[in-house]
C-alpha cells in the first residue's frame, strides 16, 4: 500500500460515518473560510421577497471584517448607510434627511441614486449641482453609462429649464 491509499478511508469506513452523521468536513470547510455561508436558492427568494437581504449582507460583511471605519454620525457614515438601502422610496426618505442635515455629499453613488429615484426637484437639482462640480474638478465622471441614463431620465421626469441646463452641462463630462 501507498501513503496515498492509507490516507484515504475504505468504503466501509465511509458508509459508517454517512451513517453516524458525522460532519467532519463540512465542518473543516466552514471553518477555512473559503466558501462563506452558503444559502440555498430558495432561502435567497425569501430574503428578497420580505426585504431582509440587507441585514443577511451586513452580517455577512461583519464576519468577514468588511465593516465601515467610519462612525456612523459622519457624513460619510450616514451615506454609506443610506446606499444599503434596496427600497427606492425608503432610500430617498434617508437621502432626504442626510441632505437637509449635511448638503450633498461628494460621493458619485450616492447623487446619482438620489438623481435616479427622488421626487424632490430641490434634493435633484442640489445633487446635480454637486455632481457638476465634481465634473469640473475631475475633468469627468466615473460611471458615465449609468449617469446618462439618470441625467436624461431626470430631465424628463422634471422639464425644468434650468436643470436642463445643467443635465446638458453634464452630459459633456459623461
Amino acid at each position: 500500500m501507498t501513503d496515498r491509499d492509507r490516507e484515504r478511508p475504505s468504503w466501509r469506513e465511509i458508509d459508517r460515518r454517512r451513517d453516524s452523521g458525522y460532519r467532519r468536513e463540512r465542518k473543516e470547510r466552514s471553518g477555512s473560510g473559503k466558501g462563506g455561508a452558503r444559502i440555498s436558492k430558495s432561502e435567497l427568494d425569501r430574503l428578497f421577497e420580505t426585504g431582509k437581504i440587507g441585514e443577511v449582507v451586513r452580517k455577512m460583511e461583519s464576519d468577514m471584517g468588511l465593516e465601515t471605519p467610519e462612525e456612523p454620525s459622519t457624513r460619510l457614515g450616514h451615506v454609506l448607510k443610506a446606499l444599503r438601502i434596496e427600497d427606492d422610496r425608503k432610500f430617498a426618505r434617508e437621502a432626504g434627511s442626510i441632505l437637509k442635515e449635511f448638503g450633498p455629499p461628494p460621493h458619485e453613488d450616492f447623487l446619482l441614486r438620489v438623481i435616479e429615484v427622488s421626487e424632490e426637484y430641490y434634493d435633484v437639482l442640489d445633487c446635480a449641482n454637486k455632481l457638476l462640480e465634481m465634473a469640473e474638478e475631475n475633468g469627468k465622471l466615473d460611471a458615465t453609462r449609468t449617469i446618462r441614463g439618470a441625467l436624461m431620465l431626470a430631465d424628463a421626469k422634471f422639464m425644468d429649464p434650468e436643470l436642463s441646463d445643467l443635465v446638458s452641462r453634464l452630459l459633456r463630462y459623461a
